[in-house]
């Protein structure tokens, strides 16, 4: 059977979410005012999201989703025992791999390695016409090269899965956790871009999303677990790294400061059990992590150099059309 319908926010992540009718509350960044009650699996997935290109032609749409979804059949075990505030070491590897392909799998991170190939082919083409490597422009039309608009394979993010999911990986062996319960009644949510780090010395109008130093910072993580819990991450200081702890939060002040933190790391959608957040939603309409302005380079090789993020607007992504030769043989 053929799977078309991709979610990039795992169906089973979400229930944990919902409200006591096992529906979810949403909001888009674009449309804040604009809140959305729905089930679970009726939103965050893309029509053949996670499709691959087959050299005998046509695409694979199940290998990735079924991998993922190998991850995503440990997640229910996973919440029972953070509910039932049990030992989390013997499930710490389905943990972590979890945690690390929810930060890449989704449009969050697929749309800057996008971003960052399309503005490394707009500097080839630049760096051509000052070389005079390019036939000369209309004359009607004669900064016609500023003007072009450039849209990547969304395959090729695919192929940068891997490096970021390793590179993630470093950032998790380096923290220590604890699970933090809401004992204030106020609730968790969650995002489709989930997991937040950030070097906690900056203080929040110089915040930067997911610094790249990772050895020369200090950094602190959280990820929403359910409408109840969120995991924090700390980076450890001096002797080992102690188990995961369950700790009751019981300030208001904390909870709603990571559901901020959470709000403003969401890249398309908010999500809830509640409708009270929607407001949250709408503050950081025009805030999310997107690649920073002037900081990626020219790609090399087969792939990618390293570059960083900063808040801002979503930029516009263009829509990639599948061009009658990349059947050709």
């Amino acid at each position: 059977m053929q799977k078309k319908k991709h979610h990039y926010v795992p169906v089973t992540y979400l229930k944990g979410f919902t409200d006591l009718g096992g529906r979810i509350f949403a909001c888009r960044k674009d449309e804040p005012e604009n809140q959305l009650h729905l089930k679970p699996d009726g939103i965050a997935f893309e029509r053949y999201y996670y499709s691959q290109p087959v050299p005998s032609g046509g695409q694979d749409n199940n290998t990735i989703e079924d991998l993922f979804g190998k991850t995503e059949a440990h997640w229910p075990g996973i919440l029972e025992r953070i509910r039932a505030r049990q030992d989390l070491m013997s499930s710490y590897e389905h943990l972590a791999t979890f945690l690390g392909l929810m930060r890449v799998r989704g449009p969050a991170a697929r749309d800057v390695v996008e971003t960052y190939l399309a503005a490394g082919v707009a500097q080839v083409g630049k760096q051509l016409k000052e070389q005079g490597k390019l036939p000369p422009a209309p004359e009607s039309f004669p900064d016609i090269a500023d003007h072009i608009e450039i849209s990547i394979d969304p395959h090729q993010s695919l192929h940068a899965i891997p490096p970021q999911l390793q590179g993630f990986a470093e950032l998790v062996d380096q923290l220590e956790y604890q699970v933090l319960h809401d004992a204030t009644g106020i609730g968790v949510i969650t995002s489709d871009n989930p997991v937040v780090y950030f070097d906690p010395a900056l203080p929040s109008h110089r915040l930067i999303p997911y610094p790249r130093r990772l050895s020369t910072r200090s950094m602190e993580l959280y990820f929403p677990l359910s409408a109840n819990a969120v995991l924090r991450g700390r980076t450890v200081v001096g002797g080992a790294r102690r188990p995961i702890a369950h700790v009751e939060v019981r300030s208001a002040r904390v909870m709603r400061g990571i559901n901020e933190l959470v709000a403003r790391f969401a890249y398309r959608l908010v999500f809830s059990s509640s409708s009270k957040h929607h407001a949250l939603a709408r503050k950081f309409s025009r805030q999310s992590p997107i690649l920073r302005s002037g900081s990626y380079m020219i790609p090399g090789a087969h792939f990618l150099k390293e570059y960083d993020y900063e808040f801002g607007p979503r930029p516009k992504k263009v829509k990639w059309t599948k061009l009658p030769l990349d059947d050709a043989d």
